[in-house]
Formats: C-alpha cells, structure tokens, sequence
C-alpha cells in the first residue's frame, strides 16, 4: 500500500499535480464550503493524509466542475476524473503522512 522508491517518488508527483490541478481549475468565485471542500481537498492530497477520502472529496468536486460548453474541456475533466480514480486506487505511496501513521505492515498467511 505504501511502495517507495521511485514508485513512492512517481505517486507524490502524481499526487501533487492532482492537488495543483484542482486549485488551478477551481471556481474561487463559488460558493464557501464549495471552496473550503477544495482547499481540504488539495492540503490532504499534498500531505498524503487520508488520502483516499481527499480523493473522493477532489472527485466530486471534479464532476461538479462539468460545464456545458466546448468539448475540449468535458474530455480534460474526464480525464482529470481518470487520474483521481488512480490515486485512490494506487494509494498515497511512502512519502506521505498515511505512511508514517499506518506504517508499512506485512500480511503473511498463516502457517499450518
């Protein structure tokens, strides 16, 4: 769940232009929750605390960005959706704050 290395160093990367792309895209003229959802939503996809909830949070505030307009953009927000889906799927990696406070846990099958 938590892979480090490159692998952990690649879904930081992946994490933070997530986060970055969602405050960019951001509505700032919206309404003040809708706002506070976005900031909460980027801080915990920076940090990597609890980061599939963040996920979720950044892939409703996502559908919620669809305008009806040029095509160009419904294909840049579905495929902004796409990679929130494979950050939540992924994990936040090892440089994250899930890591240190889960710590890296190895499952093994029982012996018999």
């Amino acid at each position: 769940m938590f892979p480090g290395k490159a692998a952990g160093l690649g879904l930081l990367i992946l994490r933070c232009c997530v986060a970055t792309h969602l405050l960019l895209a951001a509505p700032w003229d919206d309404h003040f929750w809708k706002v506070l959802a976005i900031v909460v939503a980027s801080i915990g996809l920076y940090t990597g605390a609890l980061s599939q909830v963040a996920c979720i949070l950044c892939l409703a505030l996502e559908a919620s960005f669809f305008k009806a307009g040029e095509s160009s953009e419904l294909v840049q927000e579905a495929l902004q959706m796409g990679i929130v889906i494979s950050v939540a799927l992924l994990g936040p990696g090892a440089f994250s704050i899930d890591a240190k406070r889960f710590g890296l846990r190895r499952i093994l099958p029982p012996l018999e």
